[in-house]
């Protein structure tokens, strides 16, 4: 019987069979791989960075993970996060979480380590990164001269400094510091933050205004070319001689290079500590009359007017005019003091009196320092006729930038004067009728014991009454006489209840955060009280002329020595930063109406 014969199969058909399955067993493991190998990684852009520094800290995550545990950062503050996803061609996802970080405090800090999670397990841990945070360098203060100089900054992409119109100031003098990005034209600059700024000890000063756009400009160093952005200003005024600091001044911003949508890294920027030295007026060529107060480059033109404001020439006797001086330039004009008034001849020709109020005083405050006009005002009232010289000006001054003194002067002008000569009222007490009293005429009345009526108060109050409205009318009509003849007794008796109305217009500039006009009040309270209740015309005169009028008048030294004090912090305070004056202005009200009620206990003795 023969055989069978078995059939096998090819073997090509076989090898392509067996090749098939390895190839889909390895597509579906690249697959697997590609989807999921569990990955989790921590990087930081630098490890070693200054205490005003930020660092960007990275996590990235790969695979099949459902959550992350990232690592402590209380060492850190946490400026800002967010979540980045990339899918690449390969089908394979890769998760970034980005910190922006902030260090605390100096030292060496371990970030991490952080843990990636799947199905409720730990599936891939990332090592930590070490960062060491150190105290940013003090930088050594140099000469004004050398701050101001950029010839080695031309080639930073970007800087910071201080800007100051001169090295050398005079105490009393107010000039601009203005705080200065210098940026590559070819940079962005967003989001500027003040990290650290100067303590200016030995300066007063006042917060300016500036919009750093508007404001900039730009200049050429080397061969880059920068574009100049003011960040802030202040204007400050020396209180006293010798080397100020201006400390060391940083800024941290994002900058960027490219459009809109260009990435940005925040940087730090520290302005270089630099000495400003300040100096006294020069003792040597000082004129007599000046004041340290008087300081800037300035001009004064003045004249007398009548009441419709036109120059005068022809007056009468007792008609009330005008003299109106205006001080203009560049300086302290803010705490200048009044000119003085200068009569050539027989002083009792005029009656003089200096009008308190600075209304129209044009005074701006900007980067280019203190301009502007002060204006002041007297009443001029000729009290003999004939041809006179009207009251002529004087003021002198000290010019810091050409370092020499000046005397500014107007000449009075030829004025005629007609009417009867005015004479001072001889019997003070009777000219007032403050001696004028009801007379009473002796009367016998009956004495008849049945008389009930007689004895009655009431009727004798009735029989009185008329009597007594008459007294009354008689006394007020007596003492409205009295104070149309001398309005300054009535001014006097009400001198401290307008300075505590006056008072009360300074609480509300308080409360509204107004510290140039809270101490405006203040000055007017202190100046005006003393001119009600004294006649001591405050407003024209210097301080120590007003401590010696006070101390004339019959007020005790202490009570006078105060007033010049807190005139003195008024005009100095005006140029104290808003934010941080809230206390010292509650301080200043506080101390100044106590002065007042102190002050009001006095009976002093009114000047003529």
């Amino acid at each position: 019987m023969p055989t069978p014969h078995r059939r096998s199969l090819p073997i090509a058909p076989l090898a392509a069979l067996i090749a098939l399955a390895l190839g889909l067993w390895a597509w579906r493991g690249g697959e697997a791989h590609a989807q999921g190998a569990p990955a989790i990684a921590i990087k930081v852009d630098r490890t070693r960075v200054a205490l005003t520094d930020e660092i960007q800290l990275v996590i990235t995550l790969e695979g099949q993970v459902d959550g992350l545990t990232p690592p402590a950062l209380s060492d850190f503050e946490i400026l800002g996060q967010r979540t980045e996803q990339r899918i690449d061609f390969g089908r394979k996802r890769t998760f970034s979480q980005i910190y922006t970080l902030r260090p605390k405090r100096a030292g060496t800090f371990q970030i991490g380590p952080a843990q990636a999670t799947a199905g409720g397990r730990v599936v891939a841990t990332a090592q930590p990164v070490t960062v060491i945070v150190e105290e940013p360098k003090a930088l050594p203060p140099v000469s004004a001269e050398e701050a101001l100089a950029l010839d080695e900054a031309g080639d930073e992409p970007a800087f910071v400094r201080w800007s100051v119109p001169r090295t050398t100031f005079y105490v009393g003098e107010p000039f601009p510091l203005v705080l200065e990005l210098w940026l590559r034209t070819e940079l962005n600059a967003s989001s500027p933050e003040l990290v650290q700024e100067p303590k200016l000890d030995g300066l007063l000063v006042e917060d300016l205004k500036v919009d750093p756009v508007r404001g900039a400009s730009r200049k050429t160093l080397g061969k880059n070319a920068f574009d100049v952005y003011p960040l802030s200003a202040q204007l400050a005024t020396p209180l006293r001689s010798g080397k100020v600091l201006v400390d060391a001044t940083t800024i941290r911003l994002a900058v960027s290079q490219g459009g809109f949508m260009s990435a940005s890294r925040r940087t730090t920027l520290t302005a270089r500590p630099f000495h400003i030295e300040i100096r006294e007026v020069p003792s040597a060529g000082r004129p007599a009359g000046f004041s340290p107060r008087n300081i800037g480059r300035l001009t004064m033109n003045a004249k007398l007017v009548d009441e419709r404001g036109a120059e005068v020439t022809r007056a009468r006797t007792g008609q009330r005019m005008i003299l109106r001086a205006e001080v203009s330039g560049q300086g302290n004009l803010v705490s200048l003091e009044a000119p003085r008034v200068i009569v050539e001849g027989d002083a009792e020709v005029f009656k003089i009196e200096a009008l308190s109020g600075n209304a129209d005083d044009r005074i701006e405050k900007s980067v280019d320092g203190m301009s502007g006009v002060r204006v002041f005002q007297w009443i001029v009232s000729a009290n003999q006729p004939g041809n006179h010289l009207a009251p002529g000006l004087r003021l002198e001054t000290f010019d810091p930038i050409a370092a020499r003194f000046s005397t500014l002067e107007v000449a009075g002008k030829p004025v005629e004067v007609s009417g009867a000569a005015i004479t001072p009222v001889s019997d003070q007490a009777s000219a007032l009728g403050e001696d004028v009293g009801p007379i009473f005429e002796a009367a016998a009345l009956s004495d008849a014991a049945g008389d009930g009526l007689l004895r009655s108060p009431l009727y004798w109050s009735v029989l009185a009454l008329p009597l007594v409205a008459l007294v009354l009318v008689e006394v007020r009509h007596r003492r409205r006489q009295s104070e149309r003849k001398d309005p300054g007794a009535r001014a006097a008796r009400a001198a401290g209840q307008n300075a505590k109305k006056r008072l009360r217009a300074a609480e509300q500039a308080l409360k509204d955060g107004l510290v140039k006009d809270f101490y405006g009040q203040l000055a007017r309270t202190l100046t005006s009280y003393f001119e009600e209740r004294a006649n001591i015309p405050a407003t024209g005169m210097t301080h120590h002329e007003v401590r010696q009028a006070a101390r004339a008048a019959g007020y005790p030294v202490d009570l006078a020595d105060a007033w010049v004090v807190e005139m003195e912090n008024c005009d100095f305070a005006r140029f104290a930063p808003t934010g941080s004056a809230a206390d010292r202005m509650r301080e200043a009200l506080t101390r100044v109406a106590r002065l007042i009620d102190d002050l009001d206990r006095v009976q002093p003795e009114r000047r003529p």
